[in-house]
């Protein structure tokens, strides 16, 4: 009997090595998978934070072009010029009281203009302030001679302290406009200056050195903070503001969401952990910390060109997180049940196990004993700690044994459904698949599993189903094990992940419009042209997702090239071209931390390969993907029809027709071809010809 029972123990020895094997590689699995989960969030905040903070400093950088724009041309009237020199030149007259006409008149142009500007306020536009009373204003706009001294201005102009004084002397020196840093104004508000220099309207003589200059004030508060504020409708907790560098100090340049007024706060450079202090010595840069009230938080910044300003672009970790914590909670509460089940099938195995030996003793007490273990090990496993739905079927298909999970799902409970049948149970139209699955399973003898869609209080919802045979009592009576996993919550959680990605790869379309706006919509219409290609072409859904991806981020590499180059109306210069030639290596760049389901960054990179070898990577034929072949013609065709800075646009018919002289050389023929048929009789041109952006007939079918 000793000799019988020792392989029985190793065997219990051995399973329960295995099981422990298996359970601590569950939760170093479960971690390893958590820790990749939050990595990839993080990547997807880092895109949306580094989006939402380059479209606030490009409104900033915007703003302040038009004010040196504004300036600039008030700066070119030639009556100004003119009566800016004359009133220097001029002795004073005997009469003070006299006014020249010269000086009447910039007075009434100094006025118009700031109206028409933006450089007066309330406090100074068209109002009239009486003599003995002095102010300073927020917004101003003067005209001041060569020895910087104020000829004349609009109401509450404020005399040049030495700092502006000093950025004046530059201006006369170089004749180049210049900011005027933010500061305080006499008023404690922040303001923000502008100088720009008045040329001489004399012909044949000197013109090298300006015969004044224009300042104009404008109130930081009313123009620039709005500029940086978060867009209606984005994250709750999103934050922006301005900081620069003082010395050894960070200083906040705008109000900080905490209710601080700007110049309020100074941080030394040597605080550590703090988002505003990171974001200043390098910008740039992502990264974790903590805002300005002590709360974790995401932040990215940018330096705002030509100034000092750095902007920083927060949003805080609870907010932004919440969903993959949540995820994190539910994976680590659905492996705590699953080690409470390892423990309770150990224990039932124990059980068993003592019955085996129990065997031994006496006949009748073995039988008794292995009836009573088989109920007890599927007492333990129906009514332990399992969310899933699990029914004891006979052969009759009528429940005799449910756990709680199936009472709570059917609304009755579980001791109520012994006895009844499945219509009873799930109602006539859920019970005839589950019939037909439990049949199946009981006739051939062997676990079957499928994917079900159930209605459960109007609502549909799909179910792993897992039907597993098995003789129950000494009867011998076929029965089934009939199991229902509800997977709804999960494909919602997919789904609400796919929304994100979207929302992200439109943020980034819409980025990449904002930075070329002569190329607006281009990536939209290439996706619309490529997956109709796809379509005609017979491609399957895979490969369909994979072109309208890399088609919406084909264009992503544009934001790695200077403005100035993609808004140029002339011919590049080579090192110009060689730039642009370089965009699919930086969108390669941007997106390499990114994992797609397909080949979406192979297909960016054939974008402007060709068949002969003459493409930038030189790639032979055979090593273009499909998925390339289809975007390089879709985007040939969509420039082509497109106007461009430095050319009028071509007709769809002829765009056609070069890329038919050019297959088999530059393009793929079959792809030219599904093309073709596209151009004719899919795509909508009426809506191209009256809204810019082309429409697909299948598509939007």
């Amino acid at each position: 009997m000793k000799s019988s029972l020792e392989p029985k123990r190793l065997s219990g020895v051995v399973f329960v090595g295995v099981f422990l094997f298996l359970l601590v590689a569950a939760i170093f699995g479960t971690q390893r998978f958590l820790d990749y989960e939050e990595r990839r969030d993080l990547m997807n905040w880092q895109i949306t934070l580094g989006v939402m903070a380059d479209q606030a400093s490009n409104r900033v950088d915007s703003w302040i072009r038009e004010q040196f724009s504004s300036l600039g041309d008030l700066a070119e009237n030639g009556s100004l010029q003119l009566y800016t020199a004359n009133v220097q030149q001029r002795e004073h007259p005997a009469d003070a009281s006299v006014e020249p006409a010269e000086l009447s008149y910039l007075r009434n142009l100094l006025r118009v203009s700031a109206d028409r500007s933006g450089f007066v306020g309330r406090e100074g536009a068209g109002s009239q302030i009486p003599a003995n009373v002095a102010f300073v204003a927020e917004n101003s706009l003067a005209v001041l001679g060569v020895k910087r001294e104020i000829i004349t201005g609009t109401p509450g102009i404020s005399v040049p302290d030495e700092e502006m004084r000093s950025v004046m002397a530059q201006v006369l020196e170089n004749g180049s406009a210049a900011l005027v840093d933010i500061r305080l104004n006499q008023n404690r508000k922040p303001v923000i200056g502008f100088v720009v220099p008045v040329s001489s309207l004399q012909l044949g003589g000197d013109t090298a050195k300006p015969v004044g200059l224009l300042l104009g004030i404008k109130d930081a508060a009313t123009h620039l903070y709005p500029l940086i504020a978060p867009s209606p409708g984005a994250l709750k907790t999103a934050k922006a503001f301005l900081v620069r560098r003082e010395g050894g100090y960070v200083v906040n340049l705008s109000p900080l969401p905490d209710g601080t007024l700007p110049f309020d706060r100074r941080m030394g450079l040597d605080t550590h952990g703090t988002a505003a202090v990171a974001a200043a010595k390098a910008p740039g840069t992502f990264g974790k910390a903590h805002d300005e009230t002590g709360q974790e938080c995401l932040f990215t910044s940018r330096e705002i060109a030509g100034t000092s300003w750095i902007l920083v672009q927060t949003v805080l970790v609870d907010e932004a997180l919440s969903e993959s914590r949540l995820h994190k909670r539910s994976l680590q509460t659905g492996l705590t049940l699953l080690c409470l089940l390892g423990l309770v099938v150990l224990a039932a195995s124990w059980f068993y196990g003592s019955s085996l030996r129990a065997r031994a003793l006496s006949r009748e007490l073995l039988v008794k004993n292995r009836e009573i273990g088989t109920q007890a090990e599927l007492l333990g496993a129906i009514t332990g700690h399992v969310t899933d739905l699990l029914l004891l079927l006979d052969s009759d298909f009528r429940c005799v044994l449910a756990n709680h999970s199936a009472g709570q799902l059917l609304g009755l409970p579980p001791e109520d459904m012994e006895g009844k049948g499945l219509p009873g149970l799930f109602g006539p139209a859920n019970a005839k698949s589950l019939l037909d699955l439990s049949r199946e399973g009981l006739t051939s003898g062997v676990s079957l599993e499928r994917e079900l869609l159930l209605t459960f209080e109007e609502r549909e919802r799909r179910f792993h189903a897992t039907i597993v045979p098995f003789a129950f009592g000494d009867s011998g009576r076929g029965s089934v094990l009939l199991g229902l996993h509800d997977l709804t919550e999960l494909i919602d959680a997919h789904l609400a992940r796919e929304r994100l990605r979207r929302q992200i790869v439109t943020a980034l379309m819409r980025a990449i419009d904002l930075h070329d706006p002569h190329s607006a919509n281009h990536s939209a219409n290439t996706a619309v042209i490529a997956m109709a290609v796809g379509r005609a072409m017979g491609l399957d859904d895979k490969t369909l997702a994979t072109i309208e991806t890399a088609s919406n981020l084909c264009n992503l590499g544009k934001l790695s090239i200077p403005r100035e180059i993609l808004m140029k109306t002339e011919l590049l210069s080579e090192a110009e071209r060689e730039i642009i030639h370089q965009e699919v290596r930086y969108a390669e760049e941007i997106l390499a931390g990114i994992e797609f389901d397909g080949p979406v960054i192979e297909t960016i990179l054939g974008k402007y390969e060709a068949l002969d070898e003459s493409g930038p990577r030189g790639l032979k034929a055979d090593a273009i993907i499909l998925t390339a072949r289809v975007l390089a013609a879709a985007n040939a065709f969509v420039a082509m029809v497109s106007p461009r800075a430095y050319r009028n646009s071509l007709d769809p018919e002829t765009a056609a027709r070069e890329l038919v002289n050019r297959a088999d050389v530059v393009y793929d023929r079959h792809v030219v071809a599904a093309l073709f048929h596209v151009v004719e009789n899919d795509i909508e041109w009426e809506a191209w010809r009256t809204g810019g952006k082309l429409v697909s007939r299948t598509g939007r079918a």
